[in-house]
């Protein structure tokens, strides 16, 4: 009952502010439940070997073209009927701001991992599709897979404070909340709270709504990574980012 009405405080603020509170969470992949499904289950981690198997996908996806340009990004897909039906994007080492953020610039908001952690940034299942636990089954895939390849043993996702149906799809993944990020920014004022302690090893940036904080800068906020513009839109913000939920 205080969360739902935190919650409702948090919304009813947005509407004055620029207002953003990130739940980080993050599951050992040795928790993650094997599930099973009819679907073929593929991971491709170039442009090149996206469009071998499927040679139109960027003329209806421009975008995954920039993200499989970048460094440490892979794309997990469930497959049906030679047609992509669901998707898991992670990332290693940088994130940078484009793949971490809630809508508003402000809200963009960097970090940097330790080499056993990836950060998942888009899951989704067609809704035609939602029900036939495609969603647990492309996180058992990926997490064996980055586990074998690059021995991963960690993710990492945000989700927005007031974003519960994503809050409960975590929880069912046996994520745990393991820290918060808040901003409040009105005209030249802000404010900000970042929970390094909870969180290292993981390296956090500042929020690009901060203008008061002397936090240093990350190398993944200084232009050092590949361009990522075309991802930059409202259907890939954070608080949308567990859209695939069943």
């Amino acid at each position: 009952m205080i969360e739902q009405l935190q919650i409702l405080a948090y919304k009813l603020s947005r509407r004055f502010f620029t207002i953003n509170v990130y739940r980080f969470m993050t599951v050992n992949i040795g928790r993650i439940i094997q599930h099973q499904t009819t679907h073929e289950l593929s991971i491709f981690d170039s442009a090149e070997a996206l469009t071998e198997r499927f040679p139109s996908i960027f003329d209806t996806h421009p975008e995954w073209c920039s993200l499989l340009n970048m460094r440490n990004v892979k794309l997990c897909c469930a497959i049906e009927n030679d047609k992509i039906v669901g998707r898991l994007w992670s990332i290693a080492n940088r994130v940078p701001p484009e793949l971490n953020h809630d809508g508003p610039d402000a809200t963009r908001l960097p970090l940097e991992l330790p080499d056993d952690m990836v950060f998942v940034f888009d899951v989704c299942v067609d809704p035609d599709h939602r029900g036939k636990r495609i969603y647990p089954a492309m996180f058992y895939h990926a997490s064996n897979h980055l586990y074998e390849t690059d021995g991963i043993r960690q993710f990492l996702i945000t989700v927005d404070f007031a974003n519960r149906p994503a809050k409960r799809a975590a929880d069912r993944k046996g994520f745990r909340e393991v820290g918060r990020s808040s901003l409040m920014r009105l005209g030249p004022f802000s404010f900000a709270r970042y929970p390094d302690a909870k969180l290292s090893p993981v390296k956090i940036g500042r929020y690009f709504g901060d203008l008061n904080s002397n936090r240093p800068q990350l190398a993944c906020e200084s232009g050092d990574s590949s361009p990522v513009s075309q991802f930059d839109s409202q259907e890939h913000t954070s608080s949308e980012r567990l859209n695939g939920a069943e």
